[in-house]
């Protein structure tokens, strides 16, 4: 079975350790120092089942995430899909 990918996006390399060690190995993590670097793994298309996002970031906060022009990495037929951006 194919491990799901998290991207976690944070400004604190301990945050994303942490959180890393806490969900544990069945998942392929890709990490995001800040927004612009999400925005930017997200303009490459990657297949993401889940993106843990850090709201309070100095380069690009996690809303200008969420309104950034580039559609989330997300499945949307997927039924447990919300989009936040409403």
């Amino acid at each position: 079975m194919e491990r799901q990918t998290v991207l976690i996006v944070d400004d604190s390399e301990l945050n994303r350790m942490m959180l890393m060690e806490i969900l544990g190995e069945q998942y392929h993590y890709i990490e995001a120092q800040n927004g612009r670097e999400a925005v930017r793994l997200m303009e490459k298309k990657l297949t993401v089942d889940l993106m843990l996002l850090d709201i309070n970031m100095l380069e690009m906060n996690g809303f200008q995430v969420l309104e950034a022009d580039e559609p989330l990495p997300v499945d949307r037929r997927d039924p447990g899909h919300h989009d936040l951006r409403r």
